[in-house]
């Protein structure tokens, strides 16, 4: 009983903390953390992007380059938990259930990231309207690139040797930045029948996420 009652007072305590931190500068503290966390990675930032319609929660999206490669991510989706993780991940679920989300593009395709962009923003919202939550080797339909007919979802925490932004641990809670990559339906037929591992086996674990 003693047990039970501990575990019900932890949950309301968390409970409560998250909320309080909603009545801080919480929106500020947020921008910073991101934007330092990614002009480490890839240097000064080019675009800022408001992208939550002026809604709770507010979410912004960010490019930038290095050397030749383009780069977009969305800056505070990871504020709010996932719904329906823990039916998946059972008491791992904290690992799982925050996310930012990123793009990488070969230069010579800035017009394919940009056109993506939208995507991006929409699909940022995706888990929270429809409750579900997205994760390493989802896929979600995007015909909007030639030969292109799905997005995959790559989570860099999942791939060792990937490159990404070193995000710090939000409220105990691993950020985990899903890699937003374009595939064919040829493809998305191998992850479906083989699993996301066996599709990256073999593959530059630091060049995977990249389109072109």
């Amino acid at each position: 009983m003693k047990q039970a009652y501990a575990s019900i007072k932890a949950a309301v305590d968390k409970s409560k903390e998250f909320w309080d931190y909603f009545d801080t500068d919480y929106w500020r503290d947020v921008q910073n953390h991101h934007m330092d966390v990614l002009t480490e990675f890839f240097g000064k930032y080019e675009k800022y992007y408001a992208i939550d319609g002026n809604r709770f929660p507010p979410k912004a999206l960010v490019t930038g380059r290095k050397q030749d490669i383009l780069y977009a991510f969305t800056l505070g989706v990871s504020l709010i938990p996932m719904p329906t993780v823990e039916m998946n991940y059972g008491d791992d679920y904290r690992k799982h259930r925050r996310i930012e989300m990123g793009l990488a593009f070969n230069e010579k395709y800035e017009d394919a990231r940009n056109t993506l962009l939208p995507v991006v923003s929409y699909l940022s919202a995706m888990p929270w309207k429809e409750l579900t939550h997205l994760g390493h080797g989802h896929t979600v339909p995007y015909d909007g690139i030639d030969e292109y007919k799905y997005i995959l979802f790559i989570n860099a925490n999942e791939v060792e040797g990937i490159e990404a932004p070193a995000y710090n641990d939000f409220m105990g809670d691993r950020i985990n930045l899903l890699w937003l990559k374009p595939i064919t339906e040829e493809e998305y037929d191998y992850v479906v029948e083989n699993g996301v591992a066996e599709y990256l086996q073999g593959k530059d674990p630091a060049r995977v996420h990249i389109f072109g």
